[in-house]
This record gives C-alpha cells, structure tokens and sequence, in this order.
C-alpha cells in the first residue's frame, strides 16, 4: 500500500482545502511535516486514521472535527480523503461530515458518510475492503504517536495488543481455521452421538459424551466471555497507566513551572524594594528641575572667582605701590639710596594719587564670601548629581525586573497551555486509585480463567476417552463408520493444525526478534551494554544484556522504551507481509541527542513511505542533514491567527 494524496477540507483546526502529495520514490520515501506544537500535527494524524476507520466511539467527537472559522462563515461540509495504490489497485477513500447549522451542538445535527472507489469503480462492502488492505487493529502499528508505542514495553501486553501483533502476523487465519474444524467436529459428533443411542447398549455412552460436549461449550463460552472481560479491564488498565504515565511526564514541567513561579515571587519582591527606593528618590526628584540653574550659578561664580582674582591682584598692587610711595617720600630716597628731588616727589605723588583713584574706582568684593558660597553650590550639584544617578539606576533596575517579569510570565503561559487539560496529583491518586482495583479484578479474573481452562482440558480428555472408546467399538453401521472416518481425519488435522500453529508463532517471534535487535543495536547508545532484543509468549519485548540477562523494562528510560519499541516494530514489519506507509507523531519527543540522530539515519529503511510530524526543535538545521537525502517532500504547517486556523503549504 502507498499513499498518493492526502486531501482534508475544513478538517478540525484546518481551513480549507489543504493537500499533501506524497512522494512516490524509493531512495527519497520521507515526507517531512513541521509544525509547532498547537498547530495541528495531531489533527493532521487523526484525520488521516479517521479517513479509514472513522469512529465507533466518542461520537461527540465529530463536532470537533468540523473547523470553527469555517462554520462561522457557513461552510458545512468537513471532508478527508485519502487516494492510495494496493496491489496495483487505485483506491479513494472520502470520508465526509456535513453541519445542518453553522450553530451545530449536536451530534443529530451532522450527516457522516464515506465512499471508496476502486478503479473509479464504487465498493460496496467498504470496511471489510478496507479490513483486508489493513486492519484497523493492525493499523496502530503504522500510524502511531513516537511517544505512545513505548507501550510494547510494558511488564506485560494486553490480550488485545496480542491479538494486534498475531493479526499482522497473519496467524488468526491457522486459529479461525482450527476453530471452524472444532465447530466441524463438534456437528459431526452429535450426528454420530444420534446414531449411537440407537442401540440401547451404546446410548449411555452416546449421552455421557454429549453431555460432556455440553459442558466443553458451556466452559468454552464462559472462557471466552471471561477473556473478553479481562481484555476489556486491560484495555481500560492500559488507558488508565497511560495517562498515569502522562502525568509523570509532566513532573519536569510542573518542576520547571514552579521554578518559574518561585522566579517570579523573587521579581516582584524585588521589584517591591526597587519601588521603595524609587519612592524615597522621587521625593527628591524636583532638585533635578533645578540642576542648570545651580549649573549656571557655578559656572558664573566661577567666572566671579577668576575675575575677582584678577581685580584682587590689580588691588593688590596699587595697595602695595601706595605704601611704597609713602616710604620713599617718607625717608626721601629712593630704592637705590639716592636722595629725591622736588621733581621726583611731585612725581611720585601723582602716581601715589592715580593708585588711589584706581582702588576707589574697584568695587571690592570679598573673595571668601565667592568661595564659600561657590562651595555650598557645588555641594548642592553634587547631591543633585547623585540624585539622578540613582534615578537613572533604580529606573534601570526597574526596567530589567519588569522584563524579566514579562519574560516569566510569559514562559508559565506557556506552561499553563501545556499543562491544560492534563492532570492533576488529585486525578493522578484517583487513576492510581483505580488502577489498582483493576489490576486486583484481573489478577481474580486471571485466576478464574486458569481454573476454568484446566476444566476445559479436563473435560476434553474426558471426552477424547469416550471417543476413543466409541472409535474401538464395533459397530455394524456404514454411517457411524463414515462419521468415525471424518471424525479421525478431523482430529488428525487438528492435532497437525495446533502443532503448525506453534511453530509457526515460535519461527515468527525468532524472526520479530533477529530483525527487532538489528534495528535496535542501530539505534541504541548502549552497544556494549545490550545485546539483543527478546521476544516473550504474549510478544513482550525485552533487552538480554551482554551478560545474557533481561533488563527490567521498569528500570529502562522512557527514551530507551520508545527505542526498543520502535525497534520492535520495525522488526514486526519485517516479519509480515502487510505493507503500508508509517505515519510517526512526535517521533523523537522523549529521545536524547545521541538517540534521535540514530533514528533519524535509520526512518528511511522502516518502510516505503515514512511521514514525520515534528517540530523544528525536532528537525532542525543541526541534524536535518540525517534525513535531507531521503526528504521526498516537505511541508509546513502555518497558524493564521485571524482564523484561528492552521493551512498546510508545501516548502520548495
């Protein structure tokens, strides 16, 4: 089976008629489809799964298939189609919903219907052409979620998921075989049984073997009912454990999430305190308004002082040159010792008269005063100064909390995105709960059905006992002899068909395993730690170590369970002669660095198509060079926030 075109209209959170061509060559076999997470690489997933199967369940569900944007603007119809080649057949499949309002709630209110088309040529019967393409049971080994397979390591695999693996496996046609010759077996008896009571000495044992039959049917229905039963609860134990498995996942997260809340109450106590000291150097603020006027004080001040200065020494002198003068006239002789004439003092008194008119024309300011009241300004502008630094700083400081705020805030939405919808410690104690009152209801039931299959082995050796001795009687009666004859040939062909069917299984396990541990040695990071894949009754799957001991599945990472489930299926795959497209969700969602670039290089040899829903953060410029020369197709998802929808565009 390969599929061509996947074709979804108005399909959940898509808008529109959005196509994906699937490539069609063997050395480039991988469509690669990115998109963050919310954008609808889940949906894309489920609508192609629901294309073929549709739902026997949750028929609610239907409503959220319809696209939202697209009922607002009375677009009704809802439509995924699927064309694929099988056999060398061309298939479509359509499968559409039709709203009878744009304001529908119910599910009355919505018409499903699906046609297939087989060489252009309608299929009646749809499901069972579908089933005998691939089995919806099977299907999940095909299209599946990276994370969920880790499932196929479990302790122990539900009668169902064993059902699933022998389905693929094509071994439920030698069990329905062998179960159509018992029904055989069982008609003929009674018709042989009828024939026997007509002789009186033979009746007894005729009836004892009838009732015998009776019973044997009783004990087989009740079995088979018991059966259907405890597959139910480990259906029901295998949801409950998954989605108790989810919440421990999300133990990081919730970690990282009270983390940032701590961050958070640590910003705005900060943020707080940063506010105070705001407060107190707010108060302080209108000293800024008046920082150039105090600027321009100094500086005139200054210009004052260094005026003054000059004046003072222009003072100075004169002061100095008048004392001078009165000495000189005093004594009557100059510097030299010569005695001065009446020219010379005329002299000297104009100029003793020149410096006194000079000092009374200097209005003379105290300097002290200048420097003193400089000083206090100076004071002011350096408090002012400090005033504003520690303005800008507190504003700083402030500015890099609240955006560390924002940035936090931000992330717990984040967070709180993620975490909607998913539980709770109060849901997990009250899965936990259940599970473990399921797990005591099967642990009883189990126990019944053992007790009632040693009955149902007892009361057929019984009754083989009684055949047996019907066989060595002689009875004179060609019909009884016929019957006898068919009846012989019909255990012989039980015994080779029972005989058959446990080699077959045993030969299908070694094959699962050989080709599960040449995946699995590819892919895992512990070459010299593990050895090999085993493959258990119920088809558990385990890791022999090189020691030759089996690694407790419960002491694996949840990374190495997703390897060596994936290993398995790839070895399952290997061993049937199914064939379809593998349709990964989240494939590398819990695997570390080392283990997704090994799964990587290894996608393109898991089938003929291989179409991967990842994010960039999955595939990204640092390892896409792994998968880049098998990308036959590639894809974007894109959000458009008008709609509240999501479009699909092909990357060249």
């Amino acid at each position: 089976m390969k599929i061509q075109k996947i074709r979804i209209k108005n399909f959940g959170v898509y808008y529109g008629i959005n196509e994906i061509e699937m490539p069609m060559k063997e050395e480039k076999n991988i469509c690669l489809i990115d998109g963050n997470n919310g954008y609808g690489k889940t949906t894309l997933h489920k609508a192609i799964w629901y294309c073929f199967y549709g739902i026997r369940e949750k028929y609610m569900e239907r409503l959220d298939f319809i696209n939202k944007y697209a009922l607002s603007n009375g677009e009704l119809n809802t439509i995924v189609e699927v064309h694929f080649t099988h056999n060398g057949k061309h298939y479509q499949i359509t499968r559409s919903i039709k709203a009878s309002t744009p304001n529908v709630t119910k599910v009355n209110e919505i018409d499903e219907s699906i046609t297939m088309l087989e060489n252009g040529i309608p299929v009646k019967n749809i499901e069972n052409r579908i089933d005998s393409i691939l089995p919806r049971d099977a299907s999940q080994f095909f299209f599946f979620d990276g994370e969920d397979i880790k499932k196929y390591a479990a302790l122990e695999n539900t009668d169902t998921t064993k059902e699933a693996i022998e389905l693929v496996l094509g071994i439920p046609a030698i069990r329905n075989a062998i179960q159509d010759l018992k029904s055989i077996q069982k008609e003929l008896t009674r018709k042989r049984n009828q024939e026997i009571r007509k002789d009186k000495d033979r009746r007894e044992l005729a009836e004892e073997e009838d009732e015998i039959l009776d019973e044997i049917n009783l004990r087989d229905e009740k079995l088979k009912e018991g059966k259907k039963n405890k597959a139910k609860l480990q259906s029901k134990m295998e949801e409950l454990y998954n989605k108790m498995e989810e919440y421990k996942t999300l133990q990081p997260i919730l970690e990282e999430k009270r983390k940032l809340e701590e961050k958070e109450r640590e910003l705005n106590n900060k943020l707080d305190d940063i506010k105070r000291e705001g407060k107190e150097v707010h108060e302080k603020l209108p000293y800024l308004l008046i920082k150039s006027l105090i600027e321009k004080m100094v500086g005139d001040i200054t210009k004052e002082l260094t005026k003054k200065g000059e004046i003072n020494e222009e003072v100075s002198t004169a002061k100095a040159m008048i004392k001078e003068i009165n000495r000189i006239l005093k004594i009557g002789r100059c510097i030299c010792g010569n005695k001065i004439g009446n020219v010379e003092k005329k002299i000297l008194i104009e100029k003793q008269k020149s410096y006194r008119k000079k000092l009374r024309e200097i209005n003379e300011i105290s300097l002290r005063e200048l420097m003193e009241k400089e000083r206090r300004l100076s004071e002011i502008l350096q408090m002012i100064n400090k005033i504003e630094i520690e303005y800008k700083s507190i504003l700083k400081t402030k500015n890099e909390i609240l955006f560390d705020i924002d940035e936090t805030v931000s992330e717990l939405k984040n967070i709180n995105k993620k975490l909607e919808g998913m539980l709770n410690q109060e849901k997990y104690e009250s899965l936990k709960e259940k599970y473990e009152k399921i797990s005591l209801q099967i642990a009883k039931l189990t126990e019944n059905i053992k007790w009632a299959e040693e009955e149902y082995k007892a009361l057929n050796q019984r009754k083989e006992k009684i055949q047996n001795r019907i066989l060595e009687m002689k009875i004179k009666s060609p019909k009884i002899e016929k019957l006898n004859k068919k009846l012989t040939l019909i255990a012989n062909s039980l015994k080779a068909l029972n005989e058959y069917l446990e080699i077959i299984i045993e030969s299908k396990k070694r094959r699962i395993e050989e080709e599960s541990t040449k995946v699995f040695r590819k892919l895992t990071n512990k070459k010299d730690v593990y050895d090999k894949v085993k493959i258990k009754d119920d088809y558990t799957i385990h890791i022999i170590d090189k020691d030759g001991e089996v690694v407790n599945n419960e002491k694996i990472s949840p990374g190495e369970k997703q390897i060596l489930s994936l290993s398995f299926i790839a070895g399952l795959r290997q061993s049937t002669d199914k064939d379809a497209p593998i349709i990964m969700d989240t494939p590398f969602g819990r695997l570390d660095h080392e283990h997704k670039i090994n799964v990587m290089k290894l996608l393109h040899k898991l089938g003929n198509q291989i179409v991967i829903l990842a994010t960039n953060e999955d595939v990204s410029e640092d390892n896409i060079d792994n998968i880049a020369p098998y990308i036959g197709k590639k894809y974007e998802i894109m959000f458009l926030p008008d709609k509240k929808s999501s479009i699909i565009k092909e990357v060249v």
